[in-house]
């Protein structure tokens, strides 16, 4: 007998009962919707949240225009959330359900995934285990689309599963469906393929139909593929090239003093023990297949790590989370191992309990602002985030018909002017005096600015600057925050004609009152 038929017999499915492996699945679907719904509108909406809002409130024809300057990657999730507001609102609960109903579909086919391959006592230990991982609870309270391409990742990988088990072209279009999806949902998540390659090469069985249906699946996401690689479209250019001990994961591209493996469970505590979990499976009976299964997550890493040193660097751990459903199932494999039943149990348990300070986290005031763990970016002390409710109220209390509101540090990191629109809806509002074209005239996540700073505060009698940081002068920077200080001509302009009254900090931002001279 050759080689490969042998690899091929260790990686065949055990024969399951179908009822027997959907109790798995139901119970970590409902685990991760229950988890995933305490405190979904806690947090109030983050930059990113607020640019998903920003994106998906204008006509479906000026979003088509803005893919051309901005997210072009992330046209289909604003699509999807377009017309989803236009049934459900727009509040922080309405906008995260389709993230949360996404991760718990993901946690019912993370279950399905390792009981097809593993029994049904896996299934049962990696979807639990994969509702109890802090990040996919920060990413099912999440307006992104991140647990949208989980999901997908984990069906495709299934649906690849059953094709190579059952060949039919039935089945080989079901996996084409799901593997376009993920890149439709996320581009560079395309890199799954190569860790898909492993599995058909250990079946060899008909890879040129695997071929096939992975080049038919890349094509609906090519036209985003090459706009958002024209430049300009987002933060994909900031991310800094990883170096050697980033793609193994002790160190990260940022923060420099991080390391990947937490950030992408957002939990130091629960990464270390998916990884040992998910290497131990290597020295069970049922190595091989725990081998296939560990190759889908790693030769994603490589693709990602080998393309960012030649263009621009995808290798960041928020675009990697696609990767948490396949290294779930292998731990799974080893949890499921443990005897007797009681042990099992108790290990569950105790990783329950070691994530509970990082759950808590997830739920706290300021966590969405807080993109990368430990929590040490983009802050200017400890505790401090971009408290938007708090400014809004703020303004609202003392604004009078006739105030001016002048954003210093614009266009800002935090989506100040965005908030706000978001914030405070009520006609009333101080008109925004520099305001040339708002952010859908421009066709782009930012508005612009007039340079004629004099004219435009002829006749105001009040102006509330706004500023980034918590400082005394509004118009100063924050390094720590990228909010880079006001135009010269611009702080002049309004110093020249309006005196200071007050100054007030709210969390995260400073509040000037200016009266006229």
């Amino acid at each position: 007998m050759s080689r490969a038929p042998v690899l091929a017999d260790t990686l065949a499915p055990p024969h399951i009962a179908p009822w027997s492996r959907r109790l798995p699945a139901l119970a970590a679907a409902l685990t991760t919707l229950i988890l995933g719904a305490i405190g979904l509108g806690g947090a109030q909406l983050w930059r990113d949240e607020l640019a998903s809002w920003s994106a998906a409130r204008r006509t479906v024809g000026e979003l088509l225009a803005m893919t051309a300057n901005a997210d072009a990657f992330y046209l289909p999730y604003y699509l999807f959330l377009h017309y989803w507001m236009a049934i459900f609102g727009d509040s922080e609960v309405a906008l995260r359900l389709p993230s949360l109903l996404a991760a718990a579909g993901t946690a019912a086919v993370v279950a399905a995934l390792a009981g097809r391959w593993f029994g049904t006592r896996a299934g049962w230990c990696a979807g639990l285990l994969f509702a109890l991982v802090p990040m996919v609870t920060r990413m099912a309270q999440e307006a992104r689309p991140y647990a949208f391409v989980m999901l997908f990742i984990a069906l495709s990988t299934y649906l690849l599963l059953r094709a190579l088990d059952e060949p039919s072209w039935r089945h080989w279009a079901g996996y084409g469906v799901a593997l376009a999806a993920v890149g439709l949902t996320q581009l560079t998540a395309f890199a799954i393929v190569a860790g898909h390659v492993v599995l058909v090469l250990a079946r060899w069985q008909r890879p040129w139909r695997f071929a096939l249906t992975a080049l038919l699946a890349v094509l609906p996401a090519a036209p985003l593929a090459v706009l958002s690689l024209s430049g300009g479209q987002g933060a994909v250019g900031m991310i800094p090239r990883p170096g050697l001990l980033d793609l193994f994961g002790f160190t990260a591209v940022a923060p420099a003093d991080s390391m990947m493996w937490p950030q992408l469970f957002r939990s130091a505590a629960t990464a270390w023990i998916v990884l040992a979990l998910a290497l131990a499976a290597l020295l069970l009976p049922q190595r091989r297949r725990a081998a296939g299964i560990l190759a889908v997550a790693g030769a994603p890493i490589l693709v990602l790590w080998a393309a960012s040193q030649a263009g621009p660097s995808f290798f960041f751990a928020r675009y990697l989370v696609f990767l948490l459903p396949v290294l779930v199932v292998t731990a799974g494999v080893t949890l499921a191992a443990a005897r007797p039943q009681a042990v099992l149990v108790l290990a569950l348990a105790a990783v329950a309990a070691i994530t509970v300070p990082d759950q808590l986290a997830a739920r706290s005031p300021g966590s969405h602002d807080a993109a990368f763990y430990p929590y040490a970016m983009f802050t200017e002390g400890p505790g401090q985030y971009a408290d938007y409710r708090r400014l809004a109220d703020r303004l609202r209390r003392d604004a009078r018909e006739g105030d001016m509101i002048v954003y210093a540090n614009r266009p800002d990191f935090w989506f100040t002017d965005t908030a706000l629109d978001y914030h405070w809806r009520t006609p009333d509002r101080p008109r925004d005096v520099f305001l040339d074209r708002d952010p859908i005239a421009n066709a782009n996540l930012a508005g612009t600015e007039t340079t004629a700073y004099a004219a435009r505060l002829a006749g105001a009698n009040r102006v509330w600057v706004i500023g980034v940081g918590e400082r005394q002068d509004p118009f100063a920077g924050s390094p720590a925050l990228v909010a880079f200080p006001a135009r010269p001509d611009k702080a002049a302009a309004v110093q020249a004609q309006f005196a200071l009254a007050e100054v007030e900090q709210t969390t995260g931002f400073t509040v000037a009152l200016m009266h006229r001279r």
